[in-house]
C-alpha cells in the first residue's frame, strides 16, 4: 500500500510504519504546495492513501472518482510521540481506507 505523509505529519513517523510503502511530502518537494497540487500529485503517482493532520483536507472538485483515500489525524498532542502512541489506530485507518473516503482518527475522543 502506497502512503503519502503530507507536510503536516512529522517525518519520523515514516520509519515507524513498516509494512507500508511510505513517502514523505517534505522529501518529495511538496512543502508549500496547494492542497489541490498535492492531491493531483497523489492521483498521478498512484498513492493509495494520504495521511494528514489538516482537518480541512478534502477531495478536489471535479474528481468524481478519486483512486485514493484520506486519513486525517486529529490527535492530541499533535507530535510524533502523540502519533506513535496511537499507531495501532492509525494503521487500522490506513488499512481500512477506501478510495474517495475521508477517515478521521481522533484522540482523545
Amino acid at each position: 500500500m502506497k502512503v503519502l505523509l503530507d507536510e503536516t505529519i512529522p517525518e519520523g513517523l515514516a520509519e515507524r510504519m513498516s509494512g507500508f510503502n511510505v513517502l514523505v511530502a517534505r522529501r518529495m518537494g511538496m512543502v508549500g504546495k496547494s492542497q489541490g497540487a498535492v492531491l493531483r500529485e497523489v492521483e498521478d503517482s498512484a498513492f493509495d492513501v494520504v495521511v494528514t493532520a489538516d482537518r480541512r483536507m478534502k477531495f478536489p472538485g471535479g474528481n468524481l472518482y478519486p483512486r485514493y483515500g484520506i486519513v486525517v489525524l486529529d490527535i492530541l498532542p499533535a507530535t510524533e510521540e502523540g502519533y506513535l502512541e496511537q499507531m495501532d489506530r492509525i494503521r487500522s485507518a490506513i488499512l481500512g481506507a477506501k478510495p474517495g473516503v475521508v477517515n478521521t482518527v481522533r484522540w482523545p475522543r
